[in-house]
């Protein structure tokens, strides 16, 4: 685990540690705001409870309380929040000072010049104690005490760079922290996807764009936490144009983290005020909680790559000893296994398994400007799967197999396309006036 010089910690919390007091504003107050970034709040109760709330922070000027602050701190209030990590502050250094005196009394906070305008700590000590281990542009790692209990462990708060090749950092120095004895939560803005499936609306999720953060997680030093509420946790809000949805706020804990606050939950909402949802973070006794249960799909097995993929996480050396070891690797295997699902699905093992030309009709039948249900109406018919009389008196008692509209023969497809007098002229009065000059005699001639 990395760590930073005394002197250095002690210079940052003589920088911006101090404890304050004054009046807060009581009422709940929800403008509409633009270009508001929230803010990720640890909350840990006085009494076996820890919470996390992403709340709003906006700078401020003039000492004047601004109603997203205002939001914040009555939301801390109500949540007993204790320990907080405000992120993408755009507060300068030199005014943290003055906005938690006016807008947090009883609060002690740290702030840097490396992280100020970032990500900001706050805390009540009555509830928390907190040392700061290190700092870097993208996090910030903390050890936690609560008062009046044993339990310590680690939070690292973290905002993500938009720059992939900045981002690197970030793995790096997430990885080297390594496997600490201590329960240890992750949580923030990652500002990247870990699948797929994070994003809904705009540019499709390339490989390359998940790639880093996959191969953080495979290291198997945390695992995500299985959060309730919303999936996604940015929007774009954008009223002209493509709606986005993205997922870009997470957490992730330790096998430690689970050991000792095996109750805890988390949820994700949505505000007024900001472009992020917030989470909220229990330890409560509650059942189903915990990780996301893992499924595998035997498919995978039959994967030119798998073994591969299997080998090279199971082989990879491990810090740890007996089970714990074991544990590790099988959690390695598992996200590696995990990127099947995007990379690696059942439509493609068919495609794999039957190599068939494609029909002459597909591109015809299944065109985006024609309407779902009239799709499948026409890929019927092409397919001769039609609800016609003929197959209905398979397994129906029916009163008739003959056409309804001209009662000569049966209602076959071939009937009802080609031989049905008045279904033919139909057609014909349809083609002409979409400019076709002859419809087929038979099937045979449409492919």
């Amino acid at each position: 685990m990395e760590t930073i010089e005394n002197e250095q910690v002690e210079k940052g919390q003589k920088q911006g540690s101090m404890q304050v007091t004054g009046a807060a504003n009581s009422e709940w107050m929800t403008p509409k705001r633009k270009g508001m970034k929230i803010a990720n709040v640890v909350e840990t109760r006085a009494i076996e409870n820890f919470k996390n709330g992403y709340d709003v922070l906006q700078e401020t000027t003039d000492g004047n309380l601004d109603p997203p602050i205002s939001i914040t701190f009555n939301g801390s209030v109500m949540n007993k929040v204790g320990l907080g990590a405000l992120f993408e502050t755009k507060v300068k250094h030199d005014k943290v000072k003055e906005m938690v005196e006016n807008n947090f009394p009883n609060w002690e906070f740290y702030s840097s010049h490396l992280i100020s305008g970032i990500i900001l700590i706050l805390w009540q000590s009555k509830f928390v104690q907190v040392e700061i281990i290190h700092e870097d542009a993208q996090l910030m790692h903390c050890k936690i005490k609560v008062c009046g209990h044993k339990e310590i462990f680690l939070v690292t708060a973290v905002y993500g760079s938009n720059s992939k090749e900045k981002r690197k950092a970030l793995w790096t120095k997430l990885s080297s922290i390594g496997h600490p004895n201590l329960p240890w939560v992750i949580l923030g803005d990652f500002n990247v996807m870990f699948s797929y499936e994070d994003r809904n609306g705009g540019r499709q999720i390339q490989a390359k764009d998940i790639e880093d953060a996959q191969d953080w997680l495979a290291m198997g030093h945390v695992e995500e936490f299985k959060c309730s509420g919303s999936y996604f946790t940015w929007s774009n809000k954008h009223e002209i144009g493509d709606l986005i949805f993205s997922k870009l706020d997470r957490m992730f804990v330790n096998k430690l983290w689970m050991d000792v606050f095996m109750d805890t939950d988390a949820i994700f909402k949505w505000d007024n005020v900001s472009d992020h949802s917030f989470c909220l973070i229990r330890n409560q006794k509650k059942s189903n909680v915990g990780f996301k249960p893992f499924r595998f799909c035997n498919f995978w097995a039959d994967h030119s790559n798998y073994k591969q993929r299997v080998l090279e996480a199971w082989e990879t050396p491990t810090d740890r000893r007996g089970l714990e070891g074991i544990m590790q690797k099988l959690h390695r295997v598992r996200q590696s296994l995990i990127r099947f699902r995007g990379k690696f699905h059942a439509k493609l093992f068919y495609n794999l398994q039957v190599e068939a030309q494609e029909v002459k009709y597909s591109k015809a039948v299944w065109n985006k400007l024609i309407i779902r249900k009239h799709r499948f109406i026409l890929w019927q018919a092409c397919n001769v799967q039609l609800l016609t009389r003929d197959h209905l008196s398979k397994f129906l008692i029916i009163p008739s197999t003959l056409c309804p509209v001209c009662e000569n023969d049966i209602e076959t497809h071939t009937h009802l396309f080609f031989d049905c007098v008045f279904a033919r002229k139909t057609f014909v009065e349809i083609g002409n006036w979409l400019g076709v000059v002859d419809w087929p005699k038979e099937a045979e001639h449409i492919q």
